[in-house]
């Protein structure tokens, strides 16, 4: 805490922004799903154009679905257009809820919509962050891998993902590697480069 404190409690407005960067840090490394993407590389598949198109878009649906009353946990997985939902809510009449309004964003291609109904405690989401979380970095360094093109989440140890691989090989590697934590199954949505 000696970063907070300058002359006898005054914080100053250059550590207060270290430290908000810090927590922002730690905060988007916690995330349990790939739910804010500007961090990832734009060296993609789908080019810095795509990149940035695809970050826009998922900030529009973060912005539309957070403006939403009552209790909510669906993310969004952005790639070329095409939206995933994931998470869980409470009732399924919220389920259709977040699939319509992402649908009438103009921006998006196509919706996938895998938000479970029911609920989530504490333990079994900070699983699911875990298993995410390993599973992000044991596709970073495994050299066969393009792990800057795919999107991951985990909801109730189910394994989503969407992005593009560079081969069947490449994809096989990335499905292995998810099946290989203690998941009940692993959905894929990624596309195969020509």
């Amino acid at each position: 805490m000696l970063c907070w404190i300058k002359n006898k409690n005054n914080v100053t407005k250059s550590n207060f922004f270290l430290a908000t960067i810090a927590l922002g840090t730690v905060l988007l490394t916690l995330c349990g799903c790939d739910s804010f993407s500007l961090v990832s590389s734009p060296i993609q598949d789908r080019g810095v154009s795509g990149f940035f198109k695809d970050n826009i878009l998922h900030l529009k649906i973060a912005k539309t679905l957070g403006a939403q009353e009552g209790p909510h946990q669906v993310e969004s997985l952005v790639h070329q257009g095409t939206v995933l939902l994931v998470g869980v809510v409470a009732k399924e009449e919220a389920k259709q809820k977040a699939q319509r309004l992402v649908q009438n964003i103009p921006e998006v291609r196509k919706v996938i919509n895998h938000v479970q109904v029911g609920h989530q405690g504490v333990s079994a989401y900070s699983n699911d962050v875990w298993i995410s979380q390993k599973l992000k970095g044991t596709l970073f360094f495994d050299t066969r891998i393009s792990s800057q093109n795919y999107h991951i989440c985990v909801v109730a140890k189910v394994v989503y993902i969407l992005g593009t691989a560079r081969s069947q090989e490449e994809l096989k590697a990335v499905i292995e590697h998810a099946e290989s934590f203690a998941v009940r199954q692993v959905i894929s949505y990624v596309e195969i480069l020509k």
